[in-house]
């Protein structure tokens, strides 16, 4: 029986549920801050972003740029509402 040694096996890596909450969060901040203010999704955005982007670090999980985009957002839509 002959054994085939290039057989690769990918292991799939998950994306880290509060990066997907940031990037949500930072997202409704900047759509909503005109007409709502920002600072009501803006500053928990923040907040979930930079645990986010710890949590990842530690455990190595995806989701990185997901948690960078969410906290730029976030302070975007701070400054939107600050400037409306």
């Amino acid at each position: 029986m002959e054994t085939n040694e290039n057989v690769v096996v990918y292991e799939k890596v998950k994306t880290s549920k509060l990066a997907i909450a940031a990037l949500f969060l930072g997202i409704t901040s900047f759509v909503l801050g005109i007409p709502m203010g920002g600072f009501l999704f803006g500053i928990p955005g923040i907040v979930i972003s930079i645990w986010a982007i710890i949590h990842i670090n530690k455990t190595g999980l995806e989701g990185s740029t997901l948690a960078k985009v969410g906290l730029v957002s976030s302070v975007a839509g701070i400054i939107v509402s600050i400037l409306t």
